[in-house]
This record gives C-alpha cells, sequence and structure tokens, in this order.
C-alpha cells in the first residue's frame, strides 16, 4: 500500500530493490530532490537577507549624503576657505620669523600637535610652535613654513654675495 510522505512524496513499502548498480532507488531519489530544494530555498533565504542588508545600507548611505553639502560651489567654497586659513598661517609665520619674535612660555612647554609635555627637550620649528621628537620634522606636523623657498633664497642671496665679491677680487 503507498504512503504518502509530508513533501508529497509516494512511497510503497518494499521499493528498496535494486536493478542496476547505476541506477538509484526511486525513494533515495525523492528524498535527496527534497533535500536540494530545502537546501535551495535556503540559499534563497539567505540571499533575500543580504539583499535586504543591501538595499538598507544603500537608504542609510543616500540618506547621509543628504545632509551633507551637495553642490560643487559650497565644496569649492570650502577648498577656498581652509586654503586662506593656510595661506595667512604661512603669512604670519614668515612676518614672525623675519621679526625675530619668539613664543609665549606657556605653548613652549608642551608639543602643538599631540600636546605632550616636552619640558626642555623640545624642537622648535620656523613656523614658531614647539615639538616633540616625533613631529619635530616639517613635514610630520604639516609645516605652513614654505623650507624650500626659504632656502632657495638664502642660496640665491649668497651666491649673489659670491659672485660680487668675485668680481671685486679680479678686479684688484
Amino acid at each position: 500500500m503507498p504512503r504518502l510522505w509530508p513533501n508529497n512524496i509516494i512511497l510503497t513499502l518494499g521499493a528498496m530493490e535494486e536493478t542496476d548498480q547505476h541506477e538509484v532507488p526511486m525513494v533515495s531519489k525523492a528524498i535527496e530532490n527534497a533535500r536540494k530544494a530545502q537546501q535551495q530555498a535556503q540559499r534563497f533565504k539567505a540571499e533575500a537577507l543580504r539583499a535586504a542588508a543591501r538595499a538598507k545600507a544603500k537608504v542609510e548611505k543616500e540618506s547621509l549624503t543628504v545632509s551633507t553639502p551637495a553642490t560643487k560651489e559650497e565644496k569649492t567654497a570650502s577648498q577656498w576657505r581652509q586654503h586662506l586659513q593656510a595661506a595667512k598661517r604661512k603669512i604670519r609665520a614668515l612676518r614672525a620669523f623675519k621679526d625675530g619674535r619668539k613664543l609665549s612660555e606657556k605653548r613652549k612647554q608642551s608639543c602643538a600637535e599631540c600636546g605632550r609635555k616636552l619640558g626642555i627637550f623640545g624642537f622648535e620649528c620656523r613656523c614658531l610652535r614647539k615639538f616633540c621628537e616625533k613631529h619635530r620634522l616639517p613635514a610630520s606636523h604639516a609645516c605652513p613654513f614654505d623650507m624650500k623657498r626659504f632656502h632657495r633664497n638664502r642660496l640665491k642671496s649668497e651666491s649673489e654675495k659670491l659672485q660680487t665679491n668675485r668680481g671685486l677680487e679680479d678686479v684688484i
């Protein structure tokens, strides 16, 4: 008498007879098909969950981008503001260096970049700020002082002095 399984698979008792070695009995084929269908359903469910998570992330990302300035004019204006502030710092540092001004004693006691206490072992940069060992180099603290221009001008003036001195020696 045929018996009905939950997945509408008909099982007849005694149908497990092996006819050929290459043929699989009908019951095990049905069970295998049911297992494959169940695995496929699990894969679809997992894929649907991943797609939902991606969609949620996309919606959150879009909502975040709406709050930030999206126009090119606003971006370029903020870039120009930053550029102008950096230029002002450079000019201030150059003027202070020319005048020979020094920092106040209070500001000399800690690193301008990380705030570490320095004591007597601080390094003063040409931008008139004092730094620890890690931030003493101009590249490590984004120094506004233009070292290349300073050294270029210094070499230029020294070479002019040398050329004028040579010219006088040749005449004498």
